[in-house]
């Protein structure tokens, strides 16, 4: 499995694992591989609300020692809720950077994401919360976009790398 699989799937952890406040349930996450498929053609529609995304921005590579390269590796998490959620929304901003720096298996101080690249991630921000048209409908809805950058790292000169 590629690092960055790898990377993804452990944010999918942490947000699968995270105490949400209060009675809050995502009702649609695009997590597999055909649900992204779902979500670049169509969006979530009314009744899908709230859901939530994973898509990787442009990534930047840095070389040390012309041995180990460090990639950082940018991860758009895009959140819809309706259009009554402006609270909900507003709540889930403050939490969605939490669940990705903190959340841990029970037991453990070792976050899914470090475990799985072992490094922490970085917020990178800016966070932004706005109106969006759903889809080809007439229903708006309130889209939450953040980012995090997972630095991976890959030695292509000495084995077992």
């Amino acid at each position: 499995m590629s690092k960055l699989t790898e990377a993804r799937l452990a944010v999918w952890q942490a947000i699968n694992n995270w105490s949400w406040p209060g009675e809050f349930e995502w009702a649609k996450k695009y997590e597999s591989d055909a649900h992204t498929a779902e979500m670049m053609l169509r969006g979530p529609a009314p009744h899908q609300l709230p859901a939530i995304a994973l898509a990787w921005a442009n990534l930047t590579v840095e070389e040390i020692a012309n041995l180990i390269q460090h990639q950082i590796s940018p991860l758009q998490i895009s959140m819809w809720f309706a259009a009554d959620q402006l609270s909900v929304a507003e709540e889930i901003s403050d939490q969605i950077l939490k669940c990705v720096c903190q959340s841990a298996p029970e037991g453990s101080s070792v976050t899914y994401i470090r475990q799985a690249i072992g490094y922490a991630p970085r917020p990178l921000g800016p966070m932004s919360l706005k109106a969006v048209k759903l889809g080809e409908s007439d229903v708006f809805a309130w889209r939450l976009d953040a980012a995090i950058g997972l630095r991976i790292s890959t030695d292509f000169y000495h084995a077992g790398s």
